[in-house]
């Protein structure tokens, strides 16, 4: 088969899965024309895969094959105008649920996202959007890395490009937010043979940079999973809300923890390094900006987002979020979780820590995100049930306000308050 011939059966396909999604009723039951049919002779025409291939990497097309297939994808996406059946075609070509090509069908679908990210294609990034967020956490989080890799490390000007999907698609921006701030868990490990796999657990300069620039551009945009729940995103996730390993519906519990977390990130991972020669960087670029100055910018618009979270919570109590009035944006077992991690990050040697210290700073975040998340009914927690959650933190002036009041006196008095930021 010739390129010629290879992209005709690649267009071939897409309209035979497009009219068994737009006629379902008057669809073939049975044969090769049939929804069952078509899906099993998908990975052998469009990926040229057939049999179980998963862990192997066996790739069958040709580099060449390739990006015709994903230039292909890209513009039957883009001018498929109904959204039902464009998803419904994109999570065939790329379902989870099918062992078989797993692994390298995966690999296609960081192409063409990264090229969807690079096109500014809107098509794109919401099919990869809601299959994120559909799927498994693990290959949520491969995705997310993928373009971590493209546009954090390897692109001359990949910030930039990122930085500008949220002019193009909110969701997508929100869903990787909670991909990557749940893959970048931010553990320390003291064995020094873990190095490595310690610094992968933060996040580099450059993907705070474009975390940090989201929020500071729509402090709402954390939110858009629930504010902007449509018919299609409520029918996909009401049939995945059972997955027990899936992503939150918001980042709140991720960047609450890269927030509090960031201020005891390992020197290794402070230090930047650019494509870019120097003279070229921008005045504001993640590798002109020092790690703590990134930190600080992110932990300012993440407490102007949950200032921002009313629309989100009355959408929830309506019941237009997958039906749950009851759901929480942040729990107290995540709050919990975040305790002990902090606890385990701070420096026990003094109950009250020292005004400059790590250990102060990351109490006292921690402190103003709670003190904002239960006045905006983002963390459903009563005084009494808060004192006893942060009890164990070690004391500053500002965590006694939040959870005593202003009338605790104790020996933190003694000790000047300086907030950080």
């Amino acid at each position: 088969m010739n390129q010629r011939q290879y992209t005709a059966s690649v267009q071939d396909m897409l309209r035979n899965l497009e009219n068994v999604f737009k006629n379902q009723t008057g669809a073939p039951q049975t044969g090769p024309y049939s929804k069952e049919g078509l899906i099993l002779r998908t990975d052998n025409i469009i990926f040229r895969q057939a049999g179980d291939w998963r862990g192997q990497q066996v790739q069958v097309l040709s580099p060449l094959e390739e990006l015709e297939l994903i230039d292909e994808l890209c513009i039957y996406l883009q001018e498929q105008k109904h959204e039902y059946v464009r998803y419904r075609v994109f999570e065939t070509l790329f379902s989870t649920a099918r062992d078989n090509a797993l692994e390298y069908r995966r690999e296609i679908l960081c192409r063409l996202v990264s090229l969807g990210v690079a096109s500014k294609s809107a098509a794109v990034l919401e099919c990869a959007a809601l299959w994120m967020k559909s799927c498994e956490k693990e290959h949520a989080s491969y995705l997310a890395s993928a373009l971590v890799t493209d546009y954090c490390t390897l692109q001359r000007n990949g910030v930039a490009e990122l930085k500008s999907c949220c002019n193009v698609s909110s969701r997508f921006c929100c869903v990787f937010m909670i991909a990557v701030t749940s893959k970048y868990n931010m553990l320390v490990k003291n064995n020094a043979d873990e190095h490595e796999s310690e610094k992968a657990s933060w996040p580099c300069a450059a993907l705070l940079d474009v975390v940090q620039s989201w929020l500071m551009f729509d402090p709402a945009l954390c939110f858009c999973t629930a504010t902007q729940m449509d018919k299609l995103w409520r029918t996909v996730l009401k049939a995945t809300q059972s997955m027990l390993d899936s992503l939150s519906l918001t980042p709140l519990d991720g960047l609450a923890r890269w927030c509090v977390k960031s201020l005891f990130a390992p020197t290794t991972v402070n230090k930047t390094t650019s494509t870019q020669p120097r003279d070229e960087q921008p005045p504001e670029s993640s590798e002109t900006l020092h790690y703590q100055e990134l930190h600080s910018r992110l932990h300012y618009a993440f407490l102007k987002a949950l200032l921002a979270s009313k629309p989100a919570l009355k959408a929830i109590a309506k019941g237009s979020v997958l039906g749950n009035p009851d759901l929480q944006l942040w729990n107290k077992t995540e709050v919990h979780t975040l305790i002990g991690d902090l606890m385990a990050l701070c420096d026990h040697s003094d109950l009250t820590p020292q005004s400059s210290s790590s250990e102060q700073a990351a109490v006292d975040r921690f402190a103003q995100i709670a003190q904002i998340a239960m006045s905006m009914r983002v963390l459903n927690c009563t005084k009494d049930q808060f004192q006893s959650l942060s009890d164990p933190l070690p004391k500053t002036r500002l965590l006694e306000l939040v959870a005593y009041g202003p009338k605790r006196r104790n020996s933190s008095e003694e000790t000047p308050m300086e907030t950080g930021y």
